[in-house]
């Protein structure tokens, strides 16, 4: 299960772990700037609060990854704010 809060607001929804943490929070039809989608520009930095991310992760400043070039492996809560 994935748990995004953005903008204070929390929404749940399933993780498919083939998909980018991105990809997924698309598909639970929340809004995510995503510029590049290739893990360059940082736009889609969303703070990871828990779970587990795949190992090849792109972290930023600690708790911080780019959704576009990260994959859950467990249940995860992150948090987005504009």
């Amino acid at each position: 299960m994935l748990s995004v809060t953005f903008n204070g607001v929390e929404h749940r929804g399933p993780i498919d772990p083939e998909k980018s943490l991105l990809e997924n929070i698309e598909a639970m039809r929340l809004p995510i700037r995503s510029a590049c989608r290739r893990g360059r520009c940082g736009s889609c930095k969303v703070r990871l609060v828990n779970g587990l991310l795949h190992p090849d992760e792109h972290v930023l400043l600690k708790e911080y990854v780019l959704s576009c070039s990260s994959k859950l492996m467990s249940s995860a809560h992150v948090s987005i704010s504009y």
